[in-house]
């Protein structure tokens, strides 16, 4: 592999969004059997995808930038974690002045059964 690029990046004045869609049951799982019922390569793989799209947004220079892993799920799934208020994390970083904001989002993917 000689270089990873992320699905989206969208620049504003003051911000800018980076987008990555991961294919992988990691938010709906999550929900489901919490951390601790992860086994240790799912962690891993979670970790992996936070530390990519951690350093896709280091590459810019705005104030604010959102990294956003975007999971798939079935539309029941994400009514579920939706009606919940679960189907999106945020976590706020901070270096210097710079802003940077953490996201898992689960989108609803397919038609509706």
């Amino acid at each position: 592999m000689g270089h990873l690029l992320p699905d989206i990046v969208v620049t504003y004045r003051d911000r800018t969004d980076v987008i990555d869609a991961k294919y992988k049951a990691h938010l709906a799982e999550l929900d489901e059997q919490g951390w601790r019922a992860f086994t240790e390569d799912a962690r891993e793989a979670h970790r992996a995808d936070i530390h990519q799209i951690l350093a896709y947004a280091s590459l810019f220079d705005s104030p604010e930038v959102r990294g956003v892993l975007v999971y798939p799920l079935r539309e029941r799934t994400w009514r579920v974690l939706h009606d919940r208020g679960r189907d999106v994390s945020v976590a706020q970083l901070f270096s210097g002045r710079r802003r940077v904001r953490l996201e898992l989002r689960g989108l609803p993917f397919g038609i509706a059964a």
